[in-house]
């Protein structure tokens, strides 16, 4: 319902699949995470490992988020055949935003400390 914050490639100055959008995207996403209250004040800060890109496009949000160290899928938004050929080219692909969270729920998905509490 609310967006907390956004990155335009204009004001950064890159598009997808450059990095430094990507870099732009952390950098903005830092002051809305819990981090410190799920992990404690010496959580260190958000790394790219730890950020999940959500994109349709393999070159911009599959290839760009992986170069840029993030995790990333990709979602088949028009059920045209082309997310087959984007899982074959490697890229974990979902029907919808919903699929993407029950799988992360169905394979046990835990932050960088969750294991040790």
């Amino acid at each position: 319902d609310k967006l907390s914050f956004m990155v335009f490639s204009k004001e950064v100055g890159e598009e997808k699949p450059q990095r430094k959008i990507f870099d732009a995207a952390v950098h903005a996403a830092e002051p809305w995470l819990v981090k410190e209250r799920r992990w404690g004040a010496d959580a260190a800060p958000l790394i790219p490992s730890e950020v999940l890109h959500i994109g349709n496009d393999f070159d911009k949000d599959y290839v760009g988020a992986t170069n840029a160290g993030f995790q990333a899928v990709l979602i088949d938004r028009f059920k045209n055949g082309e997310g087959e050929e984007l899982a074959r080219n490697g890229a974990p692909v979902f029907d919808d935003l919903i699929d993407v969270v029950e799988y992360f729920a169905r394979e046990g998905f835990i932050g960088p400390n969750d294991s040790e509490q």
